[in-house]
């Protein structure tokens, strides 16, 4: 394979240089979507789920978002531990969380108003959803925080709640007072 007017040499170092333009390229944009991950404002990891959870990639948000630290999710399947403290919970949600994932339905890989609980700590409250990556044994795992939507939540409840029990007294005490001029107007009748 001679080029017209080349030489052998010189069109192999034209595709090493071709090589090293397409490594370099492919540096920069494994770079540019490592930026993008790393700095969205929703936890993101890529993880196993089955034996273990094992990550190979996660962003700073992601342990953030479950108030732990990445290095006590670096264990083989450290994940239920360092997330869930309590021993009950944590193994319903663990058996739940692996039958939804074994499934393969993505529908069912969404979960919300999840506890996180921490001893000494305002309790937290997020949702998750994995994302299957096909051909692969990975998931993408996603997370954000959702304890001020829960929290706004719980308060427009309680607010509901007293607007119906005043709402009850006023029209209780409508129907007493109807009840009562019902009653006056038997009496001055009979007078």
């Amino acid at each position: 394979m001679r080029k017209k007017g080349g030489n052998m040499g010189r069109e192999r170092d034209e595709q090493d240089d071709g090589s090293a333009l397409e490594l370099e390229s492919l540096r920069e944009r494994e770079s540019f979507v490592r930026a993008v991950l790393d700095n969205l404002p929703i936890g993101i990891a890529v993880n196993s789920v089955s034996p273990s959870v094992q990550f190979v990639y996660m962003n700073d948000n992601f342990p953030r978002i479950y108030r732990t630290t990445r290095d006590k999710l670096t264990g083989s399947d450290a994940f239920w531990d360092a997330v869930y403290e309590d021993p009950a919970f944590r193994e319903q949600l663990r058996n739940r969380v692996l039958a939804d994932c074994a499934s393969g339905d993505p529908e069912r890989m969404h979960w919300t108003d999840i506890p996180i609980e921490r001893s000494g700590e305002r309790q937290a409250y997020i949702a998750a959803q994995n994302i299957p990556i096909p051909g692969k044994p990975l998931m993408i795992s996603t997370v954000w925080d959702i304890t001020a939507l829960k929290t706004s939540e719980e308060k427009l409840k309680r607010q509901l709640d007293e607007l119906q029990r005043w709402h009850d007294v006023t029209l209780g005490r409508e129907a007493r007072v109807a009840e009562l001029k019902k009653e006056v107007n038997e009496l001055l009748a009979r007078l």
